[in-house]
């Protein structure tokens, strides 16, 4: 438990920046539940999905740095929730997932040349003595666009993407298990990325701007 109190590189939670805002935003709520559910509206929709940049660069992925910036992917927001989590004293990890998504932009697709994203990331946090799970990942505006509901948390259950939306369409296939950690694998991740992905993917996805 400890583990996932602890600030790291990456969840940077003993960062001014990210205590002020841990702060702020659960300032008035007692209870551990609600608290939680605020700081994923924030973590969800505050900071805008984008998965453009330069994901080699390690400085990118730090929670203070994606809370400054505004934006980010799946990764980086919810090292940023989990940050914002234990600046609060709730103990938080990060779940890593292999993933298939048949909805994403034609864009991305066409960029990417996949629509599987290998260490899809999410959180799992502690809240009144049991751990649920959560998908902060798509901000409200990209579910729009998608023309999906986004993921709401309520902080008694998960909250993960569904495998089939309510009109019955498929959404995200969960197709491999990467483990639970306290932070960022991030030599493994990029590897992984380097492998699966490859050189030019990476530096398309590296170059097109918000």
């Amino acid at each position: 438990m400890n583990d996932m109190l602890t600030p790291t590189y990456f969840i940077d939670a003993d960062n001014p920046d990210i205590l002020k805002t841990a702060q702020d935003l659960t300032e008035g709520f007692t209870d551990v539940k609600d608290k939680a559910v605020q700081l994923f509206l924030f973590a969800r929709d505050a900071i805008t999905y984008n998965p453009y940049g330069p994901i080699l660069k390690k400085e990118r992925y730090r929670a203070s740095n994606t809370l400054k910036r505004g934006y980010g992917y799946c990764i980086q927001k919810a090292t940023l929730f989990a940050a914002l989590l234990r600046a609060t004293g709730i103990p938080a990890s990060l779940i890593f997932a292999d993933i298939k998504n048949p909805l994403i932009p034609r864009t991305l697709r066409d960029t990417m040349k996949t629509d599987t994203f290998i260490f899809h990331c999410y959180n799992n946090i502690h809240i009144n003595g049991k751990w649920l799970k959560a998908t902060c990942a798509f901000d409200t505006g990209t579910c729009q666009k998608l023309g999906v509901p986004p993921v709401e948390f309520d902080g008694n259950k998960d909250a993960i993407f569904p495998s089939i939306l309510p009109d019955g369409k498929p959404f995200v296939t969960y197709l491999r298990h990467r483990g639970e950690y306290s932070d960022i694998p991030f030599l493994d991740i990029i590897k992984e990325f380097k492998t699966f992905y490859g050189h030019d993917v990476i530096k398309n996805v590296s170059v097109i701007k918000r």
